[in-house]
């Protein structure tokens, strides 16, 4: 059934590459998967995850390729990394101020 592949689908997903709302539900919609589903599966899912933590996971190995970039470097790299994870522009830009201006 359709509600049991999309629960499963966003953990396995989220399990192996941690992301934003946007890139699993585009996901499940190139999976055939109805709206209604898919936003109470992400909402199930979200309600137990802070999306926030879930951008610092995704960033974490990624921080270690951009030490030799200037700051603006790392904040460009950076967004456009979590962006194409599916992040919003508001857990990014908390995202930037918690990690690239702490060095």
């Amino acid at each position: 059934n359709d509600r049991e592949f999309a629960r499963r689908f966003v953990n396995n997903f989220m399990n192996k590459k941690p992301s934003g709302r946007k890139l699993v539900s585009f996901e499940l919609r190139k999976r055939g998967i109805s709206e209604q589903i898919i936003e109470e599966e992400l909402d199930s899912f979200f309600s137990k995850i802070d999306e926030k933590e879930l951008a610092y996971r995704a960033l974490k190995k990624k921080l270690k390729s951009l030490t030799n970039f200037s700051i603006n470097g790392r904040k460009k790299k950076v967004s456009d990394f979590l962006f194409r994870r599916g992040f919003s522009w508001e857990i990014i830009d908390e995202v930037i101020k918690d990690t690239i201006l702490e060095d």
